[in-house]
């Protein structure tokens, strides 16, 4: 893989992480229930966000907040 799609790459995954902690953040969640969450590219270059083991609650915090309400499943 080329230097330069590798950065692009490890940019991209960066600020998808970054956005992805503010996003966690601003539902007012605290740092330790979302630190792990790290940015990583592959060896043919796609970026990806690593979100790892994460609480129930942070689980169900995320689902309401992108529009599953509370209780329910799909």
């Amino acid at each position: 893989m080329e230097m330069r799609r590798w950065r692009d790459s490890r940019a991209a995954a960066e600020e998808a992480t970054r956005a992805l902690e503010q996003a966690l953040a601003g539902l007012g969640l605290p740092e330790r229930q979302y630190r792990h969450i790290r940015s990583a590219v592959t060896a043919s270059g796609k970026p990806y966000v690593y979100v790892g083991l994460i609480t129930a609650e942070l689980a169900e915090k995320i689902a309401e907040a992108l529009g599953r309400p509370p209780g329910t499943r799909s």
